[in-house]
């Protein structure tokens, strides 16, 4: 897992990010366990992250995420 992006979007109090991650001769990962794997890495609350989108190019072996990252249970409800 890489992270490609990494911006902070005060007004919606969430950061948002593009992370790669590579899963050669794997099937594209799903969402929790792309969820399973930023919280690992980024040691944050599982049930404040939004994922956007996985983005797949069949043949190559990985994928681009976009996911935001909230830092309270209010802001990620709104």
């Amino acid at each position: 897992m890489r992270i490609l992006k990494d911006t902070e979007n005060k007004l919606c109090d969430r950061g948002e990010y593009t992370i790669e991650i590579n899963h050669l001769h794997q099937r594209t990962p799903s969402n929790e366990e792309v969820k399973k794997r930023i919280v690992d890495n980024l040691k944050v609350d599982e049930n404040l992250i939004a994922l956007h989108g996985t983005y797949t190019k069949y043949g190559f072996g990985n994928s681009l995420i976009h996911d935001y990252i909230y830092s309270n249970r209010d802001a990620f409800k709104k």
